[in-house]
């Protein structure tokens, strides 16, 4: 067996336990949140990539006191089908943090995992008071392929479809990399503490600190810009929206849709909220949810067309399946919304349970997350589409709030701030019916 560390708990094929049809491949838990960086998973390889934050400490005593790496960052890859660390890779181990004041040393070596491509595992650790570095490495050993300094980044600062990234220095300068070698294609703009980026296939969009949005497209050249009209408590990464050949923008109650080549309205609708508000889109649709007062409008997201339901300001969150709109109600149940005419057309019941929230496999297949009471762990479900009941379920292995991963048709992934949880999808029962 591996000696994995003490403090992480792995369980593999030969502890694997069947609960109906779900069977856990794999989980690896941490007793304390601090303990843990975070998790990737490539369930096409069959890979985990977990992440370990290390620990700078201030040793001595009054004159004679200075900071020391006392343990790196890390970062293992394992093949979690099989008792096998493929590769461990340490950071930040030759880090100077000499001048780093007492109380920046609890935040450096933090490290944040980003995305996988298709050769790299990129992530981002922090080397200093708000500064970062973001880090290529190699899936298949480890190496190190590039890294480049930034202020903290988002998640969203990567476009796999496009091969970008996008960097903001220390300086404010937005920098666009090619993903792939770490290079600068294009200094983008200058900003200002409170500007907003917003990333997708079409391009870059950045909000800065006037209101002034401007737009990239993927070669870094700038293809339009235009001034919104956000008010003192909006906040522009809430109202745009980056998508493959079209950027959305919800401004002073209204919902536009602008051609990324050159910034043509293609169709513009009024909408609900005027002020604060959240967008989110699915991929036929575009859902404004104003948070004050509350309420909810759901678009089509090729004409604006709005959809109406009494149902939607019911919904806690959006997803869609083959045209359909599903989520959550506050009763604790799923709804199936028709899109194309609004009508329910499906209530999906688990007994006794509230669920917390609902993802669609890439065969459509309705997989969810539910509870049933405050202090009981997560469960996992999955949904019968034809009967409406509950087909299989599970207890997740932690008490706390799990994030449900797109599953696949091969697996379903929860993640929390403690851990991972690997289950094979099992068998498409919808084929046997």
């Amino acid at each position: 067996m591996l000696a994995f560390d003490d403090a992480c708990s792995i369980v593999l094929p030969e502890e694997i336990e069947m609960s109906g049809s779900f069977q856990l491949v794999w989980e690896a838990l941490h007793p304390d949140a601090d303990q843990f960086g975070g998790v990737l998973v490539d369930s096409t390889a069959g890979h985990g990539f977990l992440f370990y934050p290390g620990d700078v400490r201030r040793t001595g005593v009054l004159m004679w006191q200075k900071n020391k790496v006392h343990s790196a960052a890390e970062v293992q890859c394992i093949r979690y089908r099989v008792d096998e660390i493929v590769w461990s890779r340490s950071l930040g181990a030759d880090l100077d943090v000499s001048r780093s004041y007492s109380h920046e040393l609890r935040q450096i070596l933090q490290i944040r995992p980003l995305m996988l491509v298709q050769s790299a595992v990129v992530l981002a650790i922090c080397i200093g008071a708000e500064q970062w570095r973001v880090v290529a490495l190699s899936k298949e050993d480890g190496a190190l392929l590039w890294s480049t300094d930034c202020v903290e980044p988002a998640v969203e600062a990567g476009i796999e479809s496009a091969d970008l990234f996008v960097a903001v220095r220390s300086d404010g300068t937005v920098d666009l990399l090619r993903m792939s070698s770490g290079k600068v294609i294009s200094s983008l703009l200058r900003v200002a503490d409170g500007a907003s980026i917003q990333t997708g296939s079409a391009g870059v969009a950045i909000v800065d600190d006037t209101g002034i949005l401007h737009f990239f497209a993927p070669d870094g050249k700038k293809r339009f810009q235009l001034q919104l009209t956000l008010g003192e408590l909006d906040s522009a990464e809430n109202r745009v929206r980056v998508r493959v050949d079209d950027v959305l923008l919800c401004d002073a109650g209204r919902l536009r849709s602008l051609s990324a080549q050159d910034g043509q309205v293609r169709w513009t609708v009024p909408t609900v909220g005027l002020g604060q508000v959240a967008l989110f889109e699915t991929r036929s649709y575009v859902i404004v949810q104003a948070l004050s007062p509350p309420g909810v409008m759901v678009h089509r997201a090729d004409t604006g067309a709005v959809i109406e339901s009494p149902v939607f300001g019911q919904m806690r969150h959006w997803v869609e399946d083959n045209g359909d709109i599903v989520g959550p109600d506050r009763s604790g149940n799923v709804v199936v919304v028709d899109g194309a005419v609004g009508l329910v057309k499906q209530t999906l019941t688990a007994e006794e349970l509230t669920v917390f929230e609902v993802a669609v496999s890439d065969d459509g297949r309705m997989f969810a997350t539910a509870v049933r009471t405050q202090d009981d762990p997560l469960i996992l479900l999955e949904f019968d589409l034809v009967t409406g009941g509950v087909l299989r379920q599970t207890e997740l292995p932690a008490p706390g709030t799990f994030h449900l991963d797109a599953p696949t048709s091969r697996s379903v992934i929860v993640s929390s701030g403690v851990g991972v949880a690997v289950y094979d999808a099992g068998p498409d029962d919808r084929a046997q019916k």
